[in-house]
C-alpha cells in the first residue's frame, strides 16, 4: 500500500487521475480473481504505462527506494490514507503485516512485541513513533489513536532500529512525515459524518508561496467530535465522548542567497479529551448493551506540542548535511474509578508533563560505489513533573499473611488461619501518593554504509555507540484510609497475640513503604553493530541477509514494599533477517518478503523476593525468541484497478525460567479461584507464581492478514475495499497458556475440570471496510463503511471483583465524506 514519496497531497490534486498503490503481500492469485485479468492476454504496451511508481523511504536517515531497502518497511502515502478513509494511526496498523493495534488504539505491537512492554518490567519503550523526526512521548500513544490529517507518508519499520534511531526502538519504529509547503497555492478540505458514534470530522489544509521560490507555508487543522455507545447508569451520561483538535503550521525557507540551503520549521498541536472506552462484558448482550456503573468520572485529557527545525545543506555532489532539532512538550491528566462500581471506594489520578529535546547532526554521502550516513545525536528527556494519587484496596492474601500465620512463631492450622483472615474482611484501604521524576540524557555516534562491490554484490555495515545517564527520584507516601478498621486484639482472647502481631506487621509494612526523595543515578552504554550482504539476481530481483543488534536501556526502580531503590541493566537482542525483493510484469507487480529470527537476552523481568506481592524488583533474568516472516504483494492491474495483499507470522516464546503472579477466574462466576496467596500457603518458601517458560507474549498475534483494492474509473466512479484479520492472542504474558499448567491447576482443584486455554484468549479480529463514491478533479462525495460485516470482538478483558470488563470494537458504522481540493 505504498504510494510514492511525492504524494498527490503536495500537488494540486486531481481526484480522478490514476494513482500509485501500496506495496503489500501474497496476492497475485487474489488480484487475478478480483480483476478478471489474464497475464497471458496482457498487452506489453499497456504494462509499461501502468507500472507502479517508485516508493522512497526516509526512516533510515537516507532516502532509498523501497525495493533497494533490505529492512522490512511498510510505506503508506497520504493519498492512500484518503483512499481508504484512514483517519487514525491504528487503522494503518490494521493494514500492515505483523503489526496490530492493542488496547483499543492506545498501543501497538510489531512482530509480537508490544511498543511499551512485554514482561511488565523496565521503564524504556520497545518501539517509538517519530513525527517529523521528533520522538513522541509514550503519553501520545497512551492518550488514544493518533490522528492523521495532511500527512505525506507513514513508514512502519519492522525489526530493531537501534543502530540509527537509538533507544526505544528494539522492536521497530513508526515514522510519520507531515505534508510540506509548496510554491504553488494548494488547499484541501473534508467533512465527514458517521452514524452510530455520531462522529463529526472537519478538516482543512492550505498553503502556498510567501516569496516566490524562497518562502512558503502550509497550515493544516482538524477537529472531531463523537459520542460513544457506552452509557453510565450511575452518572446518567455517556462515558466515552471524544473531542479532538489538531493544528499544524509549517514554513519552508530556501533563500536564493544560499541556493543549496533548505530550512523547514514545523509546530504541531494536538488536544484530546475523552472518557474511558471500557464496558462491562459480564452482562447479557454486552456488545449492543455497553454500560458502566462507576460513580467517579473516568476522564483523559491530553495536550501535545511538537516543534522541529530541520536544516539541509548540499555541500557538493557527494556530501550533504542535515541538522535536526526537535522539542516535544506533553501534558496528560487521567482520572479513573478503580473499583468501577457505584460505590465510592477506589479512585486514582495521574498527571505528567514530560519534555523531550533532541538534536542530531548527520552527513550523508553518495558516490558511484559507496553511500551512507554518519552522525551524532543528543537527547534530554525530562519527566520530573509526574505524580499520582490513588485509593487502593489490598486483600490480606496479597501481603502473604497466610504464609506468616502458618509459620513460626504462630504455626496456626488452616481453619484458624481462615478465621483470622476473615476478621480483616475485604482487606485494607490505602491512600497513596507517588512521584517518580526522571531525567534521561542520551548521546550517541552512529553510521551506516552501503558498498556496491559490483553489479551483483552489495555490503551493508553500521554501528551506534550509545551512552545514557539517568537520574530518577522517588517519593512515596502510604497511609491507611479512615474507613479501614483493624481488629482489636483484646476482642479475641487467646488469639490476641496473633492479631497484635498481624496488626503490627501490617503497620510496619506501610511504614516501610513510605519514602521521601529516594534517588538513584545510573549510567549505561551500548555498542550496536549491523552487518549484511545483498545479491542482485537481476535488476528486478535481489536478496539480502542482515545481522543487527538492538537494545532497550536499563534503569532504576523502587521496591514498593520496602521503598528501596534498585538498578537493572540493558537488555539486548540479535536480529537475523533474510529479505527478498522482486518486480514482475515490467514493474506492475512487486512481491517482497522478509524472514527473521530474534534472540532476546538479559530480558528485564519482575522478580518476587518474598510472599508479599509488593516485594518485587526488576532483574535481567529473562530470555525469549521471536521468529516469523512477512510477505507482501502489490499489483497494478491497469489504469483503473490496483490490488494488494499481505500476510505476517510471528511466533513469540519465553525460553527461560520466569515466574509471575497469576490469577485465574471462574469462567461462570468470575471469582478469583487461584492466586499468589494460595500458592504461597501451599508452598512456603517457593517463588510465587507459575514458571512461564514456553509461554507466548501477551497481545502477540501469530498471524495477520490484509487485502484490498482501489478502483477508479475515468467517468468518476471510485471504490476502495480493504479486509484485515488479526489472530487471537493471549491477554498477558503470565496468563495460563500451556496444557501442563491447566492440568496441574485442575488436579489441585484450583480451576474447573473443563477449563481450557481458550478461557485465557483474546479473540481474533476480522474487519471489512469500504469507500464508494463519485469524484472529479477537485471534489468528491463518498459513502464510508467500517466493519461492514459487524464482527464482534474485544481488544482486552480483565476482572474487578466478579465483574468482567473490556474494550469492545465498534459495530458497523456508515457515513458520508465530502472532499474538495484546489
Amino acid at each position: 500500500m505504498r504510494y510514492p514519496n511525492t504524494s498527490a497531497a503536495s500537488q494540486p490534486r486531481s481526484l480522478s487521475k490514476p494513482r500509485p498503490f501500496r506495496y503489500n503481500a501474497l496476492a497475485l492469485a487474489c488480484s487475478m480473481a478480483m480483476s478478471g485479468y489474464s497475464i497471458a492476454q496482457a498487452d506489453n504496451s499497456v504494462l509499461k504505462e501502468n507500472n507502479l511508481e517508485e516508493v522512497v523511504v526516509t526512516g533510515q536517515k537516507i532516502e532509498r527506494s523501497l525495493q533497494d531497502t533490505a529492512a522490512s518497511i511498510d510505506v503508506v502515502s497520504g493519498e492512500e490514507l484518503n483512499d481508504f478513509s484512514i483517519n487514525t494511526l491504528d487503522d494503518v496498523y490494521s493494514l500492515t503485516a505483523n503489526v496490530a493495534s492493542t488496547f483499543g488504539g492506545t498501543g501497538f505491537v510489531i512482530r509480537g512485541i508490544a511498543n511499551t512492554n512485554v514482561t511488565g518490567a523496565g521503564i524504556a519503550d520497545l518501539a517509538t513513533i517519530f513525527i517529523d523526526g521528533a520522538p513522541a512521548a509514550r503519553d501520545i500513544t497512551f492518550a488514544g489513536p493518533l490522528e492523521l490529517w495532511d500527512i505525506k507518508q507513514v513508514e512502519i519499520i519492522r525489526g530493531p532500529q537501534s543502530t540509527l534511531q537509538g533507544r526505544n526502538t528494539l522492536a521497530g519504529a513508526v515514522i510519520i512525515n507531515t505534508e510540506d509547503p509548496s510554491y504553488e497555492w494548494q488547499g484541501r478540505g473534508r467533512i465527514q459524518y458517521l452514524d452510530e458514534t455520531k462522529e463529526q470530522r472537519y478538516s482543512i489544509a492550505v498553503g502556498g508561496p510567501i516569496v516566490d521560490d524562497q518562502l512558503a507555508f502550509r497550515i493544516a487543522a482538524e477537529t472531531s467530535k463523537a459520542d460513544n455507545l457506552i452509557f453510565n447508569s450511575t452518572r446518567n451520561e455517556d462515558v466515552n465522548a471524544v473531542d479532538t483538535q489538531s493544528l499544524r503550521a509549517k514554513l519552508l525557507i530556501e533563500p536564493k542567497a544560499i541556493p543549496d540551503l533548505s530550512i523547514k520549521l514545523t509546530h504541531s498541536y494536538d488536544k484530546r479529551e475523552y472518557g474511558d472506552d471500557i464496558s462491562i462484558l459480564s452482562v447479557p448482550n454486552a456488545f449492543d448493551n455497553r454500560q458502566l456503573l462507576n460513580d467517579a468520572p473516568i476522564e483523559e485529557n491530553a495536550e501535545f506540542n511538537i516543534s522541529t527545525v530541520q536544516l539541509d545543506y548540499e555541500l557538493n555532489d557527494t556530501w550533504s548535511l542535515t541538522w535536526l532539532t526537535t522539542a516535544d512538550k506533553s501534558k496528560r491528566d487521567r482520572q479513573r474509578d478503580g473499583d468501577l462500581s457505584a460505590e465510592n471506594r477506589l479512585v486514582n489520578s495521574f498527571r505528567s508533563e514530560p519534555e523531550t529535546l533532541t538534536t542530531e547532526l548527520r552527513a550523508t554521502f553518495q558516490t558511484d560505489t559507496l553511500s551512507g550516513v554518519v552522525g551524532a545525536f543528543y537527547s534530554n528527556y525530562d519527566a520530573t513533573d509526574q505524580e499520582g494519587l490513588s485509593r487502593v484496596q489490598i486483600a490480606p492474601e496479597s501481603l502473604g499473611l497466610a504464609g506468616i500465620l502458618s509459620a513460626p512463631p504462630f504455626g496456626l492450622d488452616p481453619a484458624t488461619i481462615g478465621f483470622v483472615l476473615a476478621q480483616y474482611g475485604g482487606g485494607f484501604t490505602l491512600d497513596t501518593f507517588g512521584a517518580s521524576p526522571i531525567e534521561i540524557e542520551t548521546s550517541a555516534l552512529f553510521g551506516d554504509i552501503t558498498w556496491d562491490i559490483n553489479e551483483s554484490w552489495r555490503l551493508f555495515a553500521g554501528f551506534r555507540y550509545d551512552r545514557e545517564k539517568q537520574d530518577q527520584g522517588t517519593t512515596q507516601r502510604i497511609e491507611l484510609n479512615e474507613r479501614t478498621v483493624i481488629p482489636n486484639p483484646a476482642d479475641f482472647g487467646p488469639l490476641a497475640p496473633v492479631f497484635a502481631g498481624i496488626n503490627g506487621f501490617i503497620l510496619a509494612q506501610i511504614a516501610n513503604a513510605n519514602s521521601e526523595d529516594r534517588t538513584a543515578n545510573t549510567d549505561f552504554d551500548a555498542f550496536l553493530p549491523k552487518l549484511g550482504v545483498s545479491y542482485n539476481f537481476t535488476d528486478e530481483m535481489s536478496t539480502s541477509f542482515i545481522v543487527q543488534r538492538g537494545y532497550r536501556s536499563g534503569g532504576t526502580g523502587v521496591n514498593i514494599a520496602k521503598a528501596a531503590p534498585f538498578t537493572f541493566d540493558q537488555e539486548f537482542i540479535w536480529n537475523y533477517e533474510l529479505s527478498f525483493r522482486s518486480e514482475w510484469l515490467e514493474g506492475r507487480l512487486t512481491v517482497n518478503a522478509n524472514a527473521f529470527y530474534i534472540d532476546w537476552e538479559d530480558q528485564q523481568t519482575t522478580v518476587y523476593l518474598s510472599n508479599n506481592v509488593f516485594d518485587t524488583e526488576t532483574q535481567n533474568v529473562g530470555e525469549s525468541s521471536v521468529r516469523g516472516f512477512e510477505i507482501e504483494a502489490n499489483y497494478a492491474v491497469n489504469d483503473n484497478l490496483k490490488v494488494f495483499a499481505n500476510y505476517g507470522y510471528a511466533k513469540t516464546e519465553i525460553e527461560s525460567d520466569f515466574r509471575s503472579v497469576i490469577f485465574v477466574e471462574d469462567p461462570t462466576t468470575g471469582a478469583t479461584i487461584y492466586n499468589s496467596a494460595d500458592f504461597a500457603a501451599a508452598n512456603p518458601g517457593t517463588p510465587i507464581g507459575d514458571n512461564l517458560r514456553g509461554n507466548e507474549f501477551g497481545t502477540a498475534p501469530r498471524s495477520t492478514f490484509s487485502m484490498g483494492f482501489v478502483y477508479q474509473h475515468a467517468n468518476g466512479f471510485f471504490a476502495s475495499v480493504d479486509y484485515n484479520f488479526v489472530d487471537e492472542t493471549f491477554e498477558r504474558i503470565n496468563t495460563v497458556q500451556n496444557q501442563a499448567q491447566i492440568n496441574r491447576l485442575v488436579a489441585e482443584g484450583k480451576i474447573p475440570a473443563n477449563a481450557n486455554i481458550e478461557d485465557e484468549v483474546v479473540p481474533s479480529q476480522s474487519v471489512l471496510n469500504a469507500k464508494i463514491g463519485y469524484q472529479q478533479d477537485n471534489w468528491g462525495v463518498f459513502l464510508i463503511g467500517k466493519n461492514i460485516l459487524e464482527d464482534e470482538f474485544f481488544y482486552n478483558d480483565f476482572f474487578v471483583g466478579n465483574s468482567r470488563f473490556g474494550r469492545l470494537n465498534n459495530p458497523r458504522v456508515l457515513g458520508l465524506s465530502i472532499e474538495a481540493s484546489f
